[in-house]
């Protein structure tokens, strides 16, 4: 079995490289939005941006690899090699998305919606007063909603219950 030309490499490596560098933006994407990643300043398509660069130089590299040296146990030529190179970034960017949506805390969704929770609280009729209402005129309750996974917290964000919608 005879190696893969030089060409050809480059070839493989120069048509890897789009490839991993969309399957890398993608994944990205994914886990910024499952994840929640800082959304201030651009922060979080900033780091997919850098997370697609980073997959098109890694996609180069590997499709080189892949070309000299499987080339040969994949037949030599240019089509195989460069179907194995493909398969591996399919393989590495679904093993990363799988292993990130294992992890993450999505919400839920009930018919491609997204769910809301609605909460009712009420206390005793003959109460005039609301007990939320603190001295000082500032009527809003802040309530904390934490994400639990396998008993520990995960993510916790502070919300305002205003009392004049009530």
């Amino acid at each position: 079995m005879r190696p893969v030309s030089w060409p050809a490499t480059i070839g493989v490596a120069l048509l890897t490289a789009p490839a991993a560098c969309l399957a890398a933006g993608y994944v990205a994407s994914r886990y910024a939005s499952w994840y929640a990643w800082s959304q201030r300043e651009g922060a979080a398509g900033y780091a997919v941006i850098a997370w697609a660069l980073l997959g098109l130089v890694a996609g180069a590299v590997l499709g080189g690899v892949v070309a000299r040296v499987f080339g040969a146990a994949l037949g030599g030529g240019f089509v195989r090699p460069l179907g194995g190179a493909l398969a591996g970034v399919l393989l590495l960017a679904g093993t990363a998305f799988g292993l990130g949506r294992l992890g993450a805390d999505p919400p839920p969704r009930l018919d491609g919606e997204r769910l809301h929770l609605q909460v009712e609280l009420r206390w005793p009729a003959d109460r005039r007063e609301s007990p939320a209402a603190p001295p000082g005129g500032v009527s809003r309750v802040v309530y904390e909603r934490a994400a639990l996974l396998g008993g520990g917290r995960r993510r916790a964000r502070a919300r305002a219950l205003w009392v004049e919608d009530a």
